[in-house]
């Protein structure tokens, strides 16, 4: 899920207004795209222009928060976050000389704090990201409470109910410590009343898109409901979309059979050297390759390795080159990247965490479960099932190799559309690894409580998912916990 934080910076971007100090003028407008294509320098100048013109409104302020917030969040360096706390200060501190009668007031500060408070969590900072987190909560109930009828207020209340109600059971005792309430249907419900809105109401038409996205991430990643995703996500994709957009369409399309099409994205965008790179964009075009078993991936994890500075999957696109090593008969290639995976930078995300495990137990990967693993991710499920079959048994000679036959196996019958045969193939993982740190088995009763769930089968969707949530200590423990939890919440069930 840590990979998914990224997309929230869709989510606190956008404001307008016509009030006193709040103008949202042309020259803002503008400015504004250009900072959502991530072309910081023109986006300056235009916001210098604009403070010439009209010195008293605090949007260009705004704006350029958004610019210090990018730049940190995706570049991760220490220089970036210093400079985004620090001028975070100045914009509050003139943001308390406008007017605190404004619903745009209230708002404005809860976005610049939660903007630092995402920042610090991706740079470990989890106390006072807490402490970011709840003050921007607080002044969001406080502006709803005070001015209930200002639409926007839904958006970021909205995202915040969706996400309070996503968290894992063994955290719920911090956000109940921390004073937050939400639920995933309260905050999808409200991002669908913001979004009827933008469609019908001129005056927030401006909203539309936004929405659009935030619905088309939770649809997808909370609600497990693909199609309207993909649907969301065609309507974006006609925008001529930027890096960030971009983004958003390939974190749905690279985990819904969509690879080819993420492949397509990548290869035709255009690359404008003006703009701040997000480099991200690589790490996935790298994966969707590899997902193919095309070797032209390496090139594109190189390039993320030699051109990002931070931290994240940095480990995981050593892995990613030490597999394309193995699939090629490249044993000496392969530990000599993953002997790189143990030397450089940290495990802060469950695929960093991954490759690192993998690293220090020496073990190879069995060839004959990795080509099957890579092509089901990218959704070919026939080619799949085809490299596993007639496979004889010496193939697979550690419990762990049998364990995740099983588990491959269960894994296309469900995409395939075989339920019955998916089940039993879940239950025999289940009933084979739950004692174990695999993370076959709790996404084995993940997976097959959402079979239940689809078919309304409320009773074994439950406990599958609490059957989930009991094993502990697995790999990709978090990750997997918030979509067991998200399973439960959507059912209407406390954990």
């Amino acid at each position: 899920m840590k990979k998914n934080i990224l997309f929230i910076l869709f989510l606190f971007f956008q404001i307008s207004a016509s009030h006193a100090e709040f103008v949202f003028t042309p020259g803002c407008l503008k400015a504004y795209d250009e900072v959502i294509r991530l072309n910081f320098v023109k986006a300056k100048n235009l916001l210098d222009a604009e403070r010439k013109l009209r010195p008293d409104n605090f949007i260009p302020d705004y704006i350029e928060s958004n610019i210090d917030f990018l730049r940190a969040f995706i570049s991760e360096e220490e220089n970036d976050f210093e400079l985004l706390k620090k001028n975070r200060s100045a914009c509050l501190s003139r943001l308390g000389n406008e007017d605190a009668n404004s619903p745009w007031y209230l708002l404005s500060k809860a976005e610049i704090n939660l903007q630092v408070a995402i920042v610090k969590l991706k740079f470990e900072e989890y106390l006072t990201a807490a402490y970011e987190f709840r003050r921007a909560y607080r002044q969001l109930e406080a502006n709803q409470k005070k001015f209930p009828g200002f639409v926007p207020n839904k958006k970021c209340l909205g995202v915040l109910h969706a996400l309070i109600g996503a968290v894992p059971s063994n955290y719920k005792w911090l956000t109940n410590l921390l004073g937050f309430r939400g639920t995933i249907p309260q905050g999808i419900g409200e991002l669908r009343e913001l979004q009827k809105i933008s469609e019908t109401n001129p005056q927030y038409a401006y909203l539309k898109d936004e929405t659009n996205i935030m619905l088309m991430f939770f649809e997808f990643h909370l609600l497990k409901n693909n199609q309207s995703a993909i649907e969301l996500a065609g309507k974006i994709e006609t925008k001529n979309p930027g890096q960030l957009h971009l983004f958003a369409l390939l974190s749905i399309y690279l985990y819904s059979a969509g690879n080819d099409k993420c492949i397509e994205l990548l290869e035709n965008r255009p690359i404008n050297k003006n703009e701040f790179q997000l480099h991200y964009l690589d790490f996935i075009h790298g994966t969707a390759k590899l997902n193919i078993l095309d070797a032209d991936g390496k090139k594109y994890f190189e390039s993320y390795i030699n051109n990002f500075k931070g931290r994240s999957f940095v480990k995981a696109a050593y892995q990613k080159l030490a597999w394309f090593d193995l699939l090629n008969g490249d044993t000496a290639g392969y530990y000599q990247n993953m002997k790189l995976v143990k030397e450089k930078s940290n495990d802060f995300t469950d695929e960093d965490k991954q490759a690192l495990k993998e690293a220090v137990s020496n073990e190879i990967p069995n060839i004959y479960l990795l080509r099957p693993r890579l092509l089901f991710d990218g959704g070919y499920y026939d080619l799949a099932l085809s490299e596993l079959a007639d496979k004889p048994v010496s193939c697979f000679p550690t419990f762990r190799d049998q364990l995740e036959l099983t588990y491959r196996i269960a894994r296309i019958f469900d995409k395939n559309g075989m339920k019955v045969k998916a089940i039993n193939y879940y239950e025999k993982t289940i009933k084979n690894g739950e004692a174990y740190q695999f993370y076959y088995a709790a996404n084995s009763a993940l997976f097959e409580g959402l079979i239940h769930e689809n078919l309304s089968d409320t009773t074994n969707a439950v406990r599958c998912y609490k059957k989930c949530l009991s094993m502990r200590n697995h790999e990709f423990q978090n990750s997997i916990d918030q979509k067991a939890e998200a399973g439960l919440n959507r059912l209407g069930v406390n954990n």
